[in-house]
């Protein structure tokens, strides 16, 4: 007999709250944690001026990542908050869309005073002085420079820990080069200064936005969450482990046989949980809203609702120039290490070898000599 995972007494509630219960079912599965765990420790001990970037492929599990930071940074300053209500940890906001090449800094900035409970943020004003000195009034909502300076002051004024920056990707969606330096730019500004580390989540498109700037690949911190490989056995038996998973938890009265599918589940999700999620939730939800007595769902029922071979093709082309970065860069790092390994160890056999005349003391004996330096 199919061990069924969801509480017994969910088949006699209603269709909303069945779907509600698997669209609220996650997994922590060991990407998900390894990327979590060390981004939640980066930004804890980040240092001023500190930029992360989290790469990965669309519906990988970014944007859920970025709510767990929220979760555990707010839970871990509880108690500061409640002692000082003015205190905002963690500012979480989505990076709007562009459609005509042009980034809306404006909805940005927004976004961030509304997330910062910024009071009557269409009734501020900047009082300047025109050419004759005479006071001319500004009305800040108007003026991007000024609601910049808005987000500067009340990031400072909140003592936020970090900034997350959703779909940042759309930042590097622009039509000229100069132009992606210009929003480069305004980043870093945003980091010197507010000391506020912010950490962008974005696609492939992230790696361009990186690669443009030498004090954004020298100042960040990348970090990439790839997906599960099938030509890696130790990563296809993760996937197979979500795929039942999700079988089990999905509340109806017979389980779907999912795993004995699993390559078109696979060749759907390209092995992005987040995007294999999707598709067992959508057929899900909507073959239930259909038929309020669905007793099982088919193969069929799945093809309905998953990807077609054009969508994919975008997805898989990104999240193979992901998993190439990452792999290069993993690479680099090892014959960095290997290097030094190599080095230290040629120093070693050179040392060895020489020899010495008779009487010359063994150079261990000064090494009193280097403690009294390190001492002084």
């Amino acid at each position: 007999m199919k061990e069924k995972r969801y509480p017994k007494k969910l088949l006699e509630q209603s269709v909303q709250e069945r779907i509600e219960y698997f669209h609220q079912y996650s997994i922590k599965h060991p990407k998900l944690e390894k990327v979590f765990n060390e981004l939640l420790l980066l930004t804890e001990f980040a240092s001023e001026e500190s930029i992360f970037f989290l790469i990965g492929p669309s519906r990988v599990g970014k944007t859920f990542i970025g709510l767990k930071l929220v979760e555990t940074i707010n839970k871990k300053y509880s108690d500061e908050v409640e002692k000082n209500k003015g205190f905002i940890p963690v500012v979480n906001v989505l990076a709007p869309a562009t459609e005509t090449g042009h980034f809306n800094w404006k909805e940005f900035y927004l976004q961030i005073l509304q997330k910062l409970n910024e009071p009557l943020i269409d009734k501020k004003v900047e009082i300047v002085r025109d050419r004759n000195f005479n006071k001319v009034t500004i009305n800040k909502y108007e003026s991007v420079g000024a609601l910049k300076s808005s987000v500067i002051n009340a990031l400072n004024y909140r003592k936020t820990k970090l900034l997350i920056i959703d779909e940042a990707h759309h930042l590097a969606k622009v039509k000229r080069g100069s132009v992606l330096l210009d929003q480069m730019d305004v980043i870093k500004t945003l980091v010197n200064m507010t000391n506020v580390p912010i950490l962008l989540m974005g696609t492939d498109l992230l790696i361009e936005f990186i690669n443009q700037s030498d004090q954004l690949s020298s100042r960040g911190i990348n970090r990439y969450f790839t997906r599960y490989r099938k030509e890696i056995d130790e990563e296809l038996q993760v996937f197979f482990r979500c795929l039942l998973s999700f079988q089990r938890h999905l509340p109806l009265l017979e389980e779907p046989e999912l795993m004995d599918n699993w390559e078109f589940f696979y060749e759907k999700s390209i092995g992005c949980i987040g995007l294999l999620k999707k598709l067992i939730y959508d057929t899900f939800k909507y073959e239930s809203i259909k038929n309020p007595n669905l007793i099982t769902l088919r193969i069929e029922d799945f093809k309905e609702y998953a990807l077609n071979n054009q969508q994919l093709e975008k997805i898989i082309n990104a999240a193979k120039k992901i998993d190439g970065k990452y792999s290069q860069e993993e690479r680099e790092k090892t014959v960095v290490i290997n290097d030094d390994i190599e080095s230290r160890d040629e120093n070693i056999k050179t040392n060895k070898q020489t020899k010495r005349k008779p009487g010359v003391r063994n150079p261990k004996r000064d090494s009193i000599e280097m403690d009294d330096v390190n001492e002084a």
